[in-house]
């Protein structure tokens, strides 16, 4: 047999872990003897003692990666400072994925196109040229019957973490207040904080944006004068500034594991996609209803036998 035909995977004990907990909570094993099995590996595997232990720190050059950034230090894709800060992002994925599978009880996916999924050294390449290009980090999962996907960016120049979901706007609303009402009803009641609403409009109209609490008090103010249009899409979104703590090899971390299920919590599963109503069927007029049928072929011969001609 040759080797260069068996492909080698990789599955990390936590990954093993997070799956043996969805098959377990979903009922995915009907074989009695093989749950009592799996529930045992799950126990196991949950024990302090197992050493099977989640994400805790970014690699020992996070800091001064975002010291290079934020002093607008030109870093090459290719330098150690970069790679190691995309390996350690790369593995931060998949724990907010693996964390929030186990939260919600169904599998979380991050998104990645086509070519990317093929290929894991151009997905690695890519993200290092991004982060020596822009100075930010993104990704985005893919959530089971959530509204749209979930978005996460680090800018390490700003040292934030936004965290947002977009949506389609309605397209069958006339005034522009009606989709943003529609997206705030889903909100309103929550007890949120530290969220903005952004709309995107048609054409070259700037993208507007407030805060929550004021989009529900005043919908209008995320319309630009002179502006008759629908917005294409609305945006939910939250800025978590780290400050300092951004730096933090293990802060960095411990913010991310929080705030990713808890944007989840707060927004995310309340919202819903916007789906076109049913057309309806069309009232007939007075005139429509008066119209004479017109019939035809097997209609025809069938109404000439029943009528009689008086000579």
């Amino acid at each position: 047999m040759k080797l260069r035909s068996v492909e080698l995977y990789h599955f990390s004990w936590l990954s093993l872990k997070s799956k043996a907990i969805l098959l377990s909570g979903n009922k995915g094993v009907d074989d009695p003897e093989q749950a009592f099995i799996l529930n045992e590996l799950v126990r196991y595997l949950e024990h302090p003692s197992s050493g099977v232990s989640a994400l805790t720190r970014m690699p020992s050059t996070w800091k001064d990666t975002c010291n290079s950034i934020q002093q607008r230090v030109p870093l090459n894709k290719s330098s150690e400072l970069v790679e190691n800060a995309v390996s350690g992002w790369h593995q931060l994925l998949r724990h907010l994925s693996l964390n929030l599978s186990v939260v919600i009880n169904q599998p979380v996916g991050i998104v990645l196109t086509r070519a990317r999924e093929k290929n894991a050294e151009l997905n690695f390449q890519e993200d290092c040229c991004h982060l020596s290009e822009e100075g930010t980090l993104i990704a985005e999962f893919d959530i089971p019957n959530a509204a749209s996907k979930l978005c996460i960016l680090a800018d390490l120049k700003l040292r934030t973490i936004n965290f947002s979901m977009k949506l389609d706007s309605p397209k069958d609303r006339a005034r522009a207040t009606a989709p943003i009402n529609w997206l705030t009803r889903q909100l309103r009641g929550k007890e949120i904080e530290n969220v903005a609403i952004r709309a995107y409009w048609p054409r070259r109209i700037p993208m507007t944006q407030a805060r929550l609490d004021d989009v529900i008090a005043n919908p209008a103010i995320l319309i630009n004068p002179g502006v008759t249009d629908l917005p294409t899409y609305l945006e939910v979104i939250r800025v978590v500034d780290l400050a300092v703590r951004f730096k933090g090899v293990k802060t960095f971390v411990e913010e991310c594991s929080k705030e990713f299920p808890l944007f989840y919590k707060d927004i995310g599963q309340h919202l819903t996609k916007w789906v076109a109503k049913a057309p309806k069927v069309k009232a007939k007029s007075q005139a429509e209803s008066e119209t004479p049928t017109i019939l035809f072929g097997a209609d025809v011969i069938a109404l000439a036998k029943d009528v009689t001609v008086d000579d």
